[in-house]
């Protein structure tokens, strides 16, 4: 009697916990509350230093690697074109991140 009833007892926690972890828990629907963040003059220059630095040091390792022949000079202008058309797009928007572009692009390349 005691080994049916702790046969049952298994299959009865078995059945609980693969029922429990079988259900899907979603993270909470961002509303589109997000506000509007204005930058200072003074938040925008540091800003504006930072991704030139950062800018600078990706454009010199563009450059090595059109020096050691990796890639060509055109790959390599192209780049560079890219990266300088991304800071003016953060210079016209206030070097603020335009967050909601990539929104839903991961739920299209992996459906739940």
């Amino acid at each position: 009697m005691k080994r049916f009833l702790k046969s049952w007892l298994a299959l009865g926690l078995a059945l609980t916990v693969s029922l429990l972890g079988a259900v899907e828990i979603q993270a909470e629907e961002d509303t589109g509350t997000q506000k509007k963040v204005e930058l200072t003059e003074g938040q925008q220059k540091e800003l504006a230093i930072l991704y030139q630095d950062l800018l600078d040091k990706r454009k010199g390792i563009i450059n090595k690697y059109l020096e050691f022949g990796v890639i060509s000079a055109e790959k390599a202008e192209k780049m560079t074109e890219h990266l300088d058309g991304y800071y003016k797009k953060l210079e016209a928007n206030g070097f603020i991140i335009d967050w909601e572009k990539h929104k839903g692009k991961r739920d299209k390349k992996f459906p739940h």
